[in-house]
């Protein structure tokens, strides 16, 4: 019988470790190697890490350059200013950032309150050609995607796309914000294969997910990733409306 619970983590019980020199960061998932197979949150495939930081108030990060890495945040609470060797931009609540591999950069929080993200990384070959400078969109700017014919995805899902692979992610084909809004209905059960890193990360409000034949209360700070197993089925559906973080790499969209 699967284990499901090495599939569910709150960033509460995740192991706390440093970043971009004193940045808080809490390792909800990692990826899975020969040397972590019991290490808890060790079950991406093809991702690296994600992660929460937390950058204290009347706090610098540490300028930092990553040759081999590509970095998305997503801000979920406070503001700073990221600063590259080209810009100064503004980051507040509901900002995503893309950092490419090779852009130096630190974060700025001059505000009185903590600057809370959350992280996504993904390894990039040395070889592979990517863009040159940062890139910043606003969740509430975005469109919802709809399915061609202008239903929603799995019935009940309103997904703003924040980067694809257009935008230069090298493995992960979608980072979204996912609304699901009808506590009345479902989302349309599904599975997905092997070789899939699909996350859930609740970001605001509590749902109830379904996840095999078990019922999951999912409140906010809550990530559950998706067996990729091509039976274990998912569903959503929010006690009163949910927004998630949510990416995706799957083997069904590589041509």
């Amino acid at each position: 019988m699967l284990d499901l619970t090495k599939y569910i983590r709150n960033w509460k019980n995740a192991e706390k470790n440093f970043s971009h020199g004193n940045m808080t960061e809490y390792l909800i998932f990692t990826k899975s190697d020969s040397l972590t197979l019991d290490t808890p949150g060790a079950i991406l495939q093809y991702i690296k890490r994600f992660s929460r930081l937390v950058l204290d108030p009347k706090t610098s990060s540490l300028e930092v350059v990553h040759p081999e890495e590509q970095e998305i945040f997503y801000v979920v609470n406070g503001e700073a200013k990221i600063v590259t060797n080209k810009k100064k931009e503004k980051l507040k609540k509901g900002c995503a950032l893309f950092i490419p591999a090779n852009v130096s950069h630190r974060f700025v929080n001059k505000s009185t309150a903590p600057l809370e993200l959350l992280a996504i990384t993904e390894d990039v070959s040395p070889d592979k050609k990517v863009k040159k400078d940062i890139l910043i969109r606003k969740y509430q700017e975005l469109p919802v995607a709809k399915m061609p014919d202008g239903s929603l995805y799995h019935w009940t899902h309103y997904p703003r796309t924040l980067f694809s692979r257009e935008d230069g992610l090298h493995k992960i084909h979608y980072v979204s914000i996912v609304d699901i809004l009808d506590p009345n209905k479902w989302a349309e059960p599904h599975a997905h294969i092997q070789g899939t890193d699909e996350v859930w990360y609740a970001l605001n409000g509590s749902s109830n997910m379904r996840l095999g034949n078990e019922i999951i209360f999912q409140e906010p700070g809550k990530a559950i990733m998706i067996p990729p197993d091509s039976e274990t089925v998912h569903s959503s559906k929010p006690i009163k409306t949910s927004s998630f973080f949510f990416f995706l790499y799957t083997p069904t969209l590589e041509k």
